[in-house]
């Protein structure tokens, strides 16, 4: 379904061939243009951050190239310079910047520091007096060491992939929506298609339950399952700091919040709970009084204890107690999303929804959606309207697959009859469909292409299963009642519980069956509809378990 009417879908065709373009790539950039000087110096201090001095110099020096009188990017660059090792490059960028701008302290003053290494720290006067409590000395060392406990990660080989995409349908139906719907556009650089966003499964603290792992350019997101539902552990971007993964089962995120403060965190899975156990929280900012033109690292263990420390004070520390296990980030054997067909069946033969699981409900939910959502007429799979069975698989593509359509100049849209009579066969089980039979008044099919006017602008629609049972022959009865409004709810596939607007609205007001309305619901609320009765079948394609609708009844 589109952004605006729902932001997960039920079913993923395995080997679904999508070609969409992926709408605003970052919040801060349109389409494909390179990325500024003030995000290319955050990320050179996130770099810095993490000690990965040569990556932090790349990004410095481009800032340069950009902007040659940025004083801060002379700065950094001396930095990476020093903790790559080489002084004499370091004393040669400062005094390239020192050219273009002879009048600036900060410059001189890092000069003089690199040029002098072997000088007093700036806080030290006498060695008779006590030592200051931000200097870390051996007992705050001690104490700021945290030694991970996990058993290390176990990298998912992909022939196990089909019993953990089952247990993680929800986030990954999930995530498909919002990669075609463009959603995601400002999560990582340069993903500019459905196919840029993948997924692996890692386990990553060692215990047997494998961790759903999400990256476009880099990890952003990652789960892992308690008491099988699945749970978002860590979530990030492109502003934020891409999610590292190390073999030793630690992860960290590193970013920064402005142009002279950021941070990172690093944290362990906790046991069976699915908790983040926090080793360290690492913050720095430039510009603190005592502290010169260098950094306040603040660093909080897992304990609370703050400890705050120079430059200088920072890389001998990182040296010594950050854990020093390899990042596995690109070795993972990542999946595009669009390759995964999920399932929604139910478990054994139980059949009641009340006995279902958070994520079986919440697919059976998306799944009827997907009828409610471009208004479906009745049908049954024995008698069925040619019209109203095209137009299901027209606009189910216009609401979920914009990029199958191509504007022909004069208000419609066409697309290959191939998607029509992919979604007729996948959703309803229609196959061998005369085309030329289709007289819709407002679109038409020619020459094994369809023609749609585009229009919208009506309410969207979301489905809330009520029941759901096991007809003993391969069929299932289900129950639903339709909502709509012109807001969509932020999870339109939980429960209707959960619903709530994914903006500075708050809550989203529900106005169920029998409760009174009035003209403005519809504008800040999801209204109570019709209700529906269906019958659907248990299907298998391409080896997956899906379902079929067989009979549809609005009341």
């Amino acid at each position: 379904m589109s952004a605006i009417k729902k932001r997960t879908t039920l079913y993923i065709a395995i080997g679904l061939a999508v070609s969409l373009a992926v709408v605003g790539i970052i919040a801060m950039s349109k389409g494909n243009s390179a990325p500024s000087s003030a995000e290319l110096l955050s990320l050179g201090e996130k770099y810095l951050s993490e000690l990965d001095y040569e990556q932090a110099l790349v990004q410095f020096l481009k800032v340069i190239e950009i902007e040659p009188m940025n004083e801060r990017a002379y700065l950094g660059a001396a930095e990476a310079y020093v903790g790559l090792g080489q002084t004499e490059e370091a004393v040669s960028i400062l005094e390239q910047g020192l050219e273009v701008l002879p009048s600036s302290d900060a410059l001189e003053e890092k000069l003089e520091e690199i040029s002098q290494p072997d000088e007093p720290d700036r806080r030290e006067e006498s060695e008779s007096e006590p030592v200051s409590e931000l200097e870390l000395t051996s007992d705050v060392s001690q104490e700021l060491s945290n030694e991970p406990e996990t058993s290390g990660a176990r990298i998912i080989p992909l022939d196990e992939y089909p019993d953990w995409e089952a247990a993680y349908a929800e986030p990954l139906a999930r995530y498909y929506q919002e990669a075609v719907s463009g959603d995601l556009g400002w999560i990582a650089w340069g993903a500019n298609a459905p196919e840029d966003y993948t997924y692996a499964f890692c386990d990553i603290d060692g215990n047997g339950i494998a961790e759903l792992v999400k990256s476009a350019n880099g990890v952003y997101e990652v789960y892992t399952l308690v008491n099988d539902e699945p749970i978002s552990i860590a979530s990030g971007g492109y502003r934020s700091g891409t999610i590292d993964i190390e073999d030793s089962g630690v992860l960290s995120q590193w970013g920064s919040s402005g142009a002279t403060t950021g941070g990172g965190e690093l944290w362990t899975i906790a046991g069976d709970g699915g908790d983040k156990s926090l080793l360290y929280r690492i913050e720095y900012e430039y510009g603190v009084p005592g502290y010169g033109e260098g950094a306040r690292h603040s660093i909080t263990d897992s304990n609370g204890v703050v400890t705050e420390l120079t430059d200088r004070e920072y890389t001998e520390w990182a040296k010594s107690n950050l854990p020093s296990g390899t990042v596995i980030n690109e070795v993972l054997n990542y999946k595009p999303i669009t390759s995964v067909q999920m399932v929604a069946v139910p478990s054994n033969d139980e059949g009641l929804f009340s006995t279902m699981s958070k994520s079986e409900r919440g697919a059976l939910h998306l799944f009827f959606s997907n009828f409610s959502e471009v208004w479906m007429d009745e049908f049954d799979i024995s008698n069925y309207n040619i019209n109203s069975v095209v137009n299901f698989a027209l606009m189910h593509d216009y609401r979920n697959n914009m990029g199958r359509f191509t504007s022909t100049g004069d208000g419609y849209l066409r697309i290959s009859s191939q998607y029509v009579e992919r979604n007729l066969a996948l959703w309803l089980g229609i196959s061998n469909i005369d085309h030329n039979a289709y007289t819709d008044s407002h679109h038409y099919y020619r020459g094994g292409n369809y023609y749609l006017m585009a229009a919208d602008g009506a309410p969207a629609r979301w489905s809330q299963v009520t029941a759901f049972s096991d007809n003993g022959d391969g069929t299932y009865t289900a129950k639903y009642d339709v909502y709509e409004g012109h807001y969509m709810p932020g999870n339109p596939y939980e429960d209707i519980s959960d619903w709530n607007l994914n903006t500075e609205g708050g809550r989203l007001s529900v106005v169920k069956k029998g409760e009174p309305t009035n003209g403005n619901d519809v504008w800040n609320a999801a209204i109570y509809s019709h209700s529906c009765t269906a019958i659907v079948k248990q299907y298998s394609d391409n080896g997956r378990q899906t379902y079929q609708l067989l009979h549809l009844e609005i009341a």
